[in-house]
């Protein structure tokens, strides 16, 4: 082993596309987002210093982790419509019909959230103080995961449905090439911070994107640095 691969933390069990890093009441989180839009974190927890030794990597997370993302989004500026929710997608793909209950396991915890809305593009995630919240640009109206309006309410992409809220001939998108605004953590004194669900989308023009990372494209990892926080995603060979 290389001296520096001692210092850093590489996770490789997906290919990930985009990396980002914040910094919330003293710990460091670190972001990616792999190859098929999910996003994960990992956290930097030197609360038991002595314990694991002085070489960062021992305190990142063991495997990364997936946010709880909301099964609702909110229009900014539309607080009077109240928030739409997202379809109820089985295991499989299929959505679940107005009468059907599934069980939480047959549920597709990606496809039932806003979770499917992110788009393959850099994010940002920053940190108040008391939250965390992750930013991201969404899909565009021809994404496989776009989803859109009902009549009655709600939204969909079962293409069996009449019920669309039509703009000409066109089926509205829930949202289309915007920013949103998803999720946040309240504490993260240990490696399973505790996350909020809440989302809203604002219904602007995406701001430029920074150039495109080339931060591990297969891999993830996390390096020391010289100051605090401590660690740093690095590039992979």
């Amino acid at each position: 082993m290389a001296p520096q691969e001692s210092l850093l933390k590489t996770y490789g069990d997906r290919s990930y596309r985009h990396v980002t890093m914040a910094r919330h009441q003293g710990t460091t989180i670190a972001f990616a987002m792999d190859s098929t839009r999910r996003i994960v974190y990992s956290v930097l927890d030197m609360s038991g210093q002595h314990a694991k030794g002085d070489i960062d990597t021992a305190y990142w997370s063991g495997n990364p982790a997936e946010p709880a993302f909301p099964r609702e989004i909110a229009e900014v500026g539309f607080a009077v419509v109240g928030a739409t929710a997202m379809p109820t997608v089985k295991r499989g793909g299929a959505e679940a019909g107005a009468d059907e209950r599934p069980l939480p396991g047959e549920i597709d915890p990606y496809l039932s959230t806003t979770a499917r809305l992110t788009a393959d593009a850099p994010f940002h995630v920053i940190s108040d103080g008391t939250y965390v919240v992750v930013l991201r640009q969404s899909v565009g109206e021809t994404d496989p995961g776009a989803v859109y309006k009902l009549t009655g309410g709600g939204c969909s992409r079962d293409a069996s449905r009449g019920d669309y809220v039509l703009s000409g001939a066109k089926k509205v998108p829930l949202v289309r090439d915007t920013r949103c605004a998803t999720g946040s953590c309240s504490s993260t004194g240990s490696s399973s911070p505790s996350w909020r669900c809440g989302s809203s989308a604002a219904d602007t023009p995406p701001a430029p994107s920074r150039p495109r990372t080339t931060w591990a494209p297969r891999t993830w990892r996390a390096a020391r640095s010289t100051s605090r926080p401590r660690s740093c995603p690095s590039s992979g060979t």
